[in-house]
């Protein structure tokens, strides 16, 4: 197997993603709801989805809970898809 090389993600959609966090941290869950749909939205490939899941688990999974958003559309397909090919970095 070849080495792990961890791609950066694009710039746009990781700031679509912040300003979902910031939101969420500010508690406004109804505007938080809507830019982490907006995230979600944004990522068209399935590259930019493992991408994004690459740099999630990596920076900012905390062990506990995952939106449900960001499970069903992304984290979920990648990781079974890397269990479907047995990929060791999935």
């Amino acid at each position: 197997m070849g080495a792990y090389i961890r791609r950066p993600i694009c710039k746009v959609e990781f700031e679509h993603y912040q300003h979902f966090k910031q939101l969420k941290s500010r508690g406004y869950k109804s505007q938080a709801t809507t830019a982490i749909k907006q995230f979600v939205q944004s990522l068209k490939s399935f590259d930019q989805k493992k991408d994004f899941t690459d740099w999630f688990f990596t920076n900012d999974f905390t062990g506990t809970k995952v939106r449900n958003e960001l499970y069903e559309a992304i984290l979920f397909p990648v990781l079974l898809e890397g269990y479907r090919k047995s990929d060791l970095y999935a």
